[in-house]
């Protein structure tokens, strides 16, 4: 018992000694994990610890846009999306996640601005995308 005891407390004693941008990081990378199980709504909190921590981490925003997707609330996950893109505009995923959506949403348009960016900023494979869009 005082050997768990003694475990909690080095392991509260490190993450308190953490900076900002490490604790952000840590709640970015456990809510990649608890989305890859699919619990999406506790992702969600995950990538807002990790926002909280770092407003700056756009692989926050975008992996909280694809839970907010795959819980088909697509509106949170365009704002999610847009707001990862406004921090790092080079997210070629991130511009194809947000082309999904909008294809999904059947606006062509939007899709094919963002699967466009995505190719030009590298994406491979996008001609299944793009084909209808030059």
């Amino acid at each position: 018992m005082r050997r768990i005891i003694a475990v909690i407390l080095l392991f509260s004693t490190l993450v308190a000694c953490q900076s900002p941008k490490e604790k952000s990081r840590l709640h970015l990378e456990k809510g990649v994990e608890i989305l890859y199980q699919s619990r999406f709504n506790d992702a969600i909190k995950e990538f807002e610890l990790a926002i909280q921590f770092d407003n700056e981490n756009f692989e926050a925003y975008h992996y909280k846009g694809a839970a907010f997707a795959n819980l088909r609330n697509e509106n949170e996950a365009i704002e999610c999306y847009k707001k990862a893109i406004e921090i790092n505009p080079k997210a070629a995923n991130t511009y194809y996640n947000l082309g999904l959506i909008y294809e999904q949403q059947g606006n062509k348009n939007d899709a094919c601005v963002c699967f466009l960016k995505a190719e030009e900023l590298g994406k491979p494979n996008m001609n299944d995308h793009t084909k209808w869009c030059k």
